[in-house]
């Protein structure tokens, strides 16, 4: 004996959803069909559905805009945004051949500030900041103990003295506290540092690559 099977009920609103799914489609319009359509003055014919059809389509394209990121004001700021700053590479080499037997190999500065002094005799005190270039010296000092310090500041390289007995000499311009200025930007390229006046052997090269 053969069991045949009931006919399936459906319910009424999905027939009611499978009817509009067999529905043929009406036209589908582009966002700028409706845009056309009032310029033209033929507004009037846009019915209902193609309407809904155009929300749909505005809505879709807002949509993938948001999800992409690529929205009217990314666009403006993108436009906007500056080239990042050129990255510069700093070096310190002793240009004094009797300063180079104390060091012959030129340092990177990097980042962070770099204090050149001298080293402090026995009977002395330590100076505020510890040199990151400890060098010899004998007197009379031509180097102080904190004499100058290189860092890297406003995407520059500057030198400032540190409150140095006979002062610093940038590229021929004194800096110090007996002079207009304690700090001088260096320039791209060779730069010389003379700490302690201009016959002093402490001179040393500052490359800016």
């Amino acid at each position: 004996m053969r069991l045949l099977a009931e006919p399936e009920q459906s319910h009424p609103e999905e027939r009611s959803a499978r009817q509009v799914e067999g529905a043929p489609r009406k036209s589908q319009l582009e966002p700028g069909d409706l845009r056309a359509a009032r310029r033209s003055g033929k507004a009037g014919k846009v019915d209902d559905g193609q309407r809904h059809g155009l929300r749909e389509a505005d809505d879709r394209i807002v949509s993938d805009e948001k999800q992409s990121g690529r929205t009217h004001a990314n666009w403006e700021d993108a436009d906007c945004q500056t080239p990042a700053p050129l990255v510069y590479h700093a070096y310190l080499a002793a240009k004094d051949p009797w300063l180079q037997r104390q060091f012959h190999i030129p340092l990177g500065l990097g980042d962070r500030p770099f204090v050149v002094g001298r080293r402090p005799l026995a009977e002395e005190g330590l100076p505020p900041r510890q040199p990151d270039l400890l060098l010899d010296d004998t007197a009379p000092f031509r180097l102080s103990r904190n004499h100058f310090i290189i860092e890297k500041r406003d995407r520059g390289y500057h030198v400032r003295d540190l409150r140095s007995t006979l002062g610093t000499i940038v590229n021929g311009v004194a800096i110090g506290d007996h002079f207009r200025t304690d700090d001088a930007l260096l320039q791209a390229g060779e730069n010389e540092v003379i700490a302690g006046g201009m016959d002093s052997p402490f001179v040393f090269s500052v490359s800016i690559l």
